[in-house]
């Protein structure tokens, strides 16, 4: 009885443990969406229909990857610039619809796929542990090519984009601005929402083990 027990255990532990380790690529190796998904949720084809022209294509270094964006150059320039970062499994698509707000003003404008997205690089993502170096090469990026400084550019970004400017907005002090749509409060709070919302309240289970193996695959 004590091995049948003893293997009953062994079992449900490693359930337990694979489950995990399955939610875990949910939280870091999570599927993103194409440039065409993010268009048509935005009922848009392209940057020509929120009045843009064609982009700089824009590669930047960062860490051990290489972030893929595009580069508006304003041709009535008013000294500003904007960096953008989209949200949770979108791309710089999904940015076009914010980015005519600022380019009616005169400004330059960044958009780009953060690491994982898009045309970036990067297996995994960590939901601002890395990618706030990643802004900070970027936006550093932008301003050398632009020739802004840093009391002239700003920063901006929705939903976990917008948790990603927070984090990085204490490496750029001198920024003009850090504007935010709907950050998260933390990643425990946002990974607990997100998997009780597809889930049900039994993930809660899971979830030690889960944001731990999540932290040893994404390596934060």
């Amino acid at each position: 009885m004590r091995k049948r027990i003893l293997i009953a255990l062994v079992v449900l532990l490693a359930l337990y443990l694979g489950a995990a380790w399955y939610f875990a690529g949910e939280i870091t190796a999570f599927q993103v969406k194409t440039f065409d998904d993010v268009l048509k949720e935005d009922h848009i084809t392209g940057y020509s229909d929120v009045g843009l022209p064609r982009p700089v294509e824009a590669r930047v270094k960062s860490d051990d990857i290489e972030i893929s964006g595009w580069l508006f150059l304003n041709p009535r320039p008013e000294n500003c610039g904007v960096v953008m970062h989209h949200g949770h499994v979108s791309n710089r698509m999904g940015n076009l619809k914010f980015a005519r707000l600022f380019w009616r003003r005169g400004c330059h404008i960044l958009t780009f796929d953060a690491r994982h997205h898009g045309e970036s690089g990067g297996a995994y993502g960590t939901w601002g542990f890395k990618e706030k170096n990643d802004l900070v090469n970027v936006a550093n990026w932008f301003m050398e090519k632009t020739g802004l400084r840093p009391e002239q550019t700003g920063i901006y970004g929705s939903s976990m984009g917008a948790s990603i400017v927070l984090q990085a907005a204490p490496l750029l002090p001198n920024l003009a601005f850090a504007a935010v749509d709907s950050p998260f409060r933390d990643l425990k709070s946002i990974l607990i929402f997100r998997g009780v919302a597809s889930y049900g309240k039994p993930l809660l289970v899971l979830y030690p083990a889960a944001a731990f193996f999540a932290g040893l695959r994404g390596g934060f």
